[in-house]
């Protein structure tokens, strides 16, 4: 009996612990971000979305859901067994169905992530040269089904350090980034993560909360038509000079260039920069509460 109530109580507060935090976002941010997508998938407006729509929607969130995630929610949601998601199902379970997903999965054993992260880097070397870019990096552990939300990736992959062509020797940097993941895997290592962040009053940072409004400014110096995209090199040149009114630190530099690929336009090569400026700036406000927290 008291073996049962021992796990009793683990199960109960394990439980509560996952309604904190998810994917190291609290549950508000979750929902906000769920409710987003659901909406920005539903163009026609109906306020339901198929099976298939559902599930593009659910991969393209960059909130580290997992495959395991993905259908679990596919299969919860639609209450009524029609084919459809509607907003009305989703909304009132989803946070609560992902709880019990990340309650379960808490007790399952670590894999060698060391290897996994070799392999996986090695599986996307396809000269094997032993050296990949920061963007290829980032878009393996993004394809990796891992668990990490889009900003935790851009952030392992900006810890790499990179040689002067501008490439990573993954082998050599395999160890530090097993043990960065692993902590962002870990669940109690996150959930003290969070309730830290809700404690800072102000996270001192490098970057300062208008660093949007001063990257927009740099990039439409270089856009005089004000049409919104510049070119990709004119990006990099923005963020390595001296146009922004703080100096960035390699791993920053890094980690918000590792996005570049995802903004650029494959036929010309341009960025449309709105776009870019906002996810830069979630970027260094995610690495400037890491600073705050753990340097």
């Amino acid at each position: 009996m008291e073996a049962a109530d021992a796990a009793a109580e683990m199960d109960g507060a394990v439980r509560e612990q996952a309604h904190e935090i998810l994917h190291g976002m609290g549950r508000e941010q979750v929902m906000e971000v769920m409710a987003d997508i659901f909406k920005r998938a539903d163009v026609d407006g109906s306020g339901a979305l198929s099976t298939a729509e559902f599930q593009k929607c659910l991969k393209e969130a960059d909130i580290g859901l997992t495959k395991k995630e993905i259908n679990i929610l596919m299969i919860e949601c639609d209450a009524n067994q029609d084919g459809t998601i509607d907003y009305a199902e989703f909304v009132p379970v989803a946070y609560d169905i992902l709880v019990e997903i990340v309650k379960s999965s808490l007790v399952q054993p670590p894999s060698d992530l060391e290897q996994y992260l070799l392999d996986l880097f090695t599986s996307v070397d396809n000269e094997q040269l032993g050296r990949l870019q920061v963007s290829q990096l980032s878009q393996a552990l993004r394809t990796a089904d891992l668990g990490l939300n889009r900003v935790q990736v851009h952030s392992v992959a900006g810890e790499a350090p990179v040689d002067e062509d501008g490439l990573v020797d993954y082998e050599a940097f395999v160890p530090k980034a097993a043990a960065i993941v692993h902590r962002l895997l870990d669940y109690d290592a996150q959930a003290q993560r969070f309730e830290a962040v809700q404690k800072l009053h102000e996270v001192s940072a490098r970057a300062p909360p208008d660093f949007e409004t001063a990257l927009m400014a740099a990039f439409e110096a270089r856009d005089p038509q004000g049409k919104g995209y510049i070119m990709a090199e004119d990006v990099e040149r923005v963020l390595t000079g001296n146009e922004l009114p703080i100096v960035l630190g390699s791993h920053e530099i890094n980690s918000v260039l590792s996005t570049l690929d995802d903004f650029v336009n494959p036929d010309d090569g341009s960025v449309f920069y709105p776009e870019f400026c906002a996810f830069a700036a979630q970027i260094l406000a995610y690495l400037a509460e890491e600073m705050a927290l753990y340097d």
